[in-house]
């Protein structure tokens, strides 16, 4: 996709299953101000040279590049297992190229799956950035243009992200 892709977005429309990371992606490339994301699980690995999960980290990277602020609040799996990994690969690959990112304490759970833009549109729901949520699970969110909602949205994601750990 390009920087000059016409969206099909309508003003509240429902994200089923493996249609969310194409919808997710367009919501990136349209956004023009800021991006501030909320995620439980996001998953690359090291060997993924590429993956549509990769390539929507790339297409943050890329807007965050031409100036859009952009900021991310990641859960933090404090057991070693593949959890783990993905969820560190994700965060090193976005702090290496400069995408502010944090992780909530140890001991308390980000569960909440969002994406804000520009302070008027968001996706709010249940899909994670992994294979399997974006390929085996039955998933399900919803994209909404609220201006009023994403204000209170907005809130809640600012008070969660300052007090947040921008080291693992």
């Amino acid at each position: 996709m390009t920087e000059s892709t016409t969206t099909q977005m309508r003003h509240d429309e429902i994200i089923t299953d493996n249609n969310f990371i194409g919808f997710a992606t367009e919501l990136v490339i349209n956004s023009v101000a800021k991006i501030y994301m909320i995620l439980y699980y996001v998953s690359i690995h090291q060997t993924w040279k590429s993956c549509e999960i990769r390539n929507f980290l790339d297409v943050l990277i890329d807007k965050q590049k031409k100036g859009v602020e952009i900021k991310i609040l990641m859960n933090h799996s404090g057991q070693k297992n593949i959890l783990y990994t993905g969820l560190k690969n994700s965060f090193d690959y976005l702090q290496k190229n400069n995408v502010p990112v944090k992780h909530t304490p140890q001991g308390r759970t980000t569960h909440a799956k969002l994406i804000l833009s520009d302070g008027n549109k968001f996706i709010i729901g249940s899909h994670n950035f992994s294979m399997t949520s974006l390929h085996r699970n039955r998933e399900l969110s919803i994209y909404v243009e609220n201006k009023s909602l994403c204000t209170q949205l907005e809130n809640y994601f600012l008070e969660n992200y300052y007090p947040a750990l921008n080291i693992w």
